[in-house]
């Protein structure tokens, strides 16, 4: 498609809704699609194009021009700066609304007649929701990078972490006793306490968690109580983490096996600290990997599969494997709607799977991102 739009080019533009990924607005002209940083639906914006490529373009406000009735003011006051909350300035219904319609216009190649399509869950809190942040220490500034870069943003407190998160940042700032520059990851810890850890850029020492505590609870709640209407045999807990979901599910099905298969040494031992506390010898925790478990696993067609991949979805090896199990039920978490519907679009065109229900829940206020919980059954 030719455009007649050139980098440095200012033009009028009407956000018509917000993207997924980068969070930007989404406008066309000439109909080519606009991606507008900062933007907000319904806003009129004269804009200055950053990027032009063949399918799309990118561009930077100059002037709101007329500001969009969903239109608020950032909590934060660098919100505009630090890249963490692209949504901030879009009210909070708005930014339910935007994630409804990114989820089912990712999947509606595979929604049926029959698939119940939920609305999103909010999240109880929109600020304060945090459990972990991993800021930059450079001298006696704290902070987040700028998107794509490596200039810091100096923050006092982050407005979407926990309090006593930043209770916590106060105190080690106070000390100064960490080294001049750094990565620090301050999270609540499985056990409840909050703590820190200086990190390499390279690798996530303190494992996967779900950074919404009240909202991973609705998940998990959701999930069980899903579980509960299937008839199943055993259950086959995949990418398991700490054990968000085998615990309760173990908890809620007492007379069935529920094996927790999980890589990250980190993750496995927390599980395995957690199991010692428990009275549920019918959980198996396993330190595998997913394709490794599933070259040996013994799934039949009445077990259960629960998946939560990486944001990256699925390897190509665990889609290939899932495809020649005979199972009938299959739970898939995912927090990236593109992913989440590449391996869909697999299991349900060449594994017989139909996309029974999805349930997003809004895990990342004031952000694109949101966790999607789908059930498919043979």
């Amino acid at each position: 498609m030719k455009t007649s739009l050139a980098k440095g080019q200012v033009i009028k533009l009407k956000i018509e809704s917000l993207a997924f990924g980068n969070g930007a607005g989404v406008a066309r002209h000439d109909r080519m699609v606009v991606f507008v940083s900062g933007a907000c639906p319904g806003d009129e914006v004269r804009a200055q194009i950053s990027l032009v490529k063949k399918n799309f373009a990118e561009a930077e406000i100059l002037e709101i021009v007329t500001a969009s009735e969903n239109r608020v003011e950032p909590t934060c006051p660098v919100a505009h700066e630090c890249g963490g909350c692209t949504w901030q300035h879009v009210e909070y219904r708005t930014q339910l609304h935007q994630k409804d319609l990114i989820v089912s216009k990712a999947l509606s190649p595979l929604i049926n007649e029959s698939t119940v399509v939920s609305n999103i869950i909010p999240s109880p809190s929109e600020l304060h929701y945090r459990n972990r942040i991993q800021l930059h220490k450079n001298g006696l500034k704290w902070g987040y990078f700028k998107p794509k870069s490596s200039d810091l943003v100096a923050i006092e407190e982050c407005p979407i972490a926990e309090n006593d998160l930043n209770r916590y940042l106060r105190t080690i700032k106070a000390k100064n006793s960490l080294p001049e520059t750094c990565r620090v990851e301050i999270q609540r810890s499985p056990s409840g306490n909050v703590e820190h850890m200086v990190t390499r850029e390279e690798r996530d020492e303190l494992g996967f968690s779900q950074v919404n505590t009240a909202v991973n609870s609705l998940l998990v709640e959701n999930l069980v109580t899903l579980t509960e209407k299937l008839d199943f045999h055993g259950i086959h807990d995949l990418y398991a983490g700490n054990g968000n979901f085998s615990f309760p599910l173990a908890t809620a099905h007492p007379n069935h096996l529920v094996f927790s298969v999980e890589l990250n040494s980190k993750a496995h031992q927390d599980a395995v600290i957690r199991s010692k506390n428990s009275d549920l010898p019918h959980l198996k925790l396993i330190h595998s990997s997913v394709e490794k478990y599933l070259k040996s696993a013994v799934i039949n067609e009445k077990d259960l599969i629960v998946l939560d991949p990486p944001r990256a979805g699925l390897q190509k090896v665990a889609l290939q494997q899932l495809m020649t199990i005979p199972c009938q039920h299959l739970l898939y978490i995912s927090c990236d709607p593109m992913t989440l519907k590449r391996d869909l679009m697999e299991l349900t065109h060449k594994a017989g799977f139909q996309l029974n229900q999805i349930l997003p829940f809004d895990m990342f206020p004031h952000t694109s991102h949101m966790e999607v919980l789908v059930y498919l059954n043979r």
